[in-house]
Parts: structure tokens; C-alpha cells; sequence
């Protein structure tokens, strides 16, 4: 299963990274809504893990492009308020809050 992480925390991306390959998926990141986009279209991934707020798009703006793929979407973040993590899920996302647990993005996962 490939997915890929999106957040502009580098520590975050890093752990999260590691934790998921450690779990046997191939991981790949990158650190902005622009890369983002590029990386969406020339690459086919299973799962998304996008932050809310990053540079270039958002985790929205990422999440809209992908409405109409059908791959897990989950978006991270500490400023999502109930209109944000509403239009997400319309999106066909998942939305947690940080700080989580790797368990936790772990059981949206599978």
C-alpha cells in the first residue's frame, strides 16, 4: 500500500513516516500543498495524509482535487474547527486532531 504524508512539520512527517514503514507500507512525503499537487499527479497512492494548513494549497484545497479518487483520505490538523472538519469529510476524509496517536492514523488506515 503506498501512501503518501503531507505536513510542513518536518519532525511529524519524519515520525509518522518511520512509524508507517516500520508497519510495512511504503511511505513517501512532502512538506507543501504544491509538491503535493505534482506528486498526485504523476504518482498513484492508496492513502493520503494531508495537514490542514500548509504552504501553497491547503489540506482542502489537496482534498478537493482528490474528491473524486477513490483512496483513504485523512486530514490532520490543530486548527480545524467544525466547518473545516465538516467540508473534509465531504470530501471523503477522515479528520483527526493533533496531537494523535500513530495507533490512531494507523486504525484509519486499515
Amino acid at each position: 500500500m503506498r501512501i503518501l504524508i503531507i505536513d510542513d512539520n518536518k519532525i511529524l512527517n519524519y515520525l509518522l513516516t518511520r512509524f508507517l514503514q516500520k508497519e510495512g507500507y511504503q511511505v513517501e512525503n512532502v512538506f507543501d500543498g504544491e509538491s503535493a499537487m505534482k506528486r498526485l499527479v504523476t504518482d498513484d497512492f492508496d492513502v493520503v495524509i494531508t495537514d490542514y494548513r500548509l504552504p501553497g494549497f491547503s489540506g482542502l484545497d489537496i482534498l478537493e482535487k482528490l474528491s473524486e479518487e477513490h483512496m483513504k483520505k485523512i486530514m490532520i490538523s490543530a486548527y480545524a474547527n467544525s466547518i473545516i472538519s465538516e467540508k473534509a469529510r465531504m470530501l471523503g476524509a477522515r479528520v483527526v486532531e493533533k496531537p494523535f496517536s500513530n495507533e490512531k492514523i494507523l486504525e484509519m488506515i486499515v
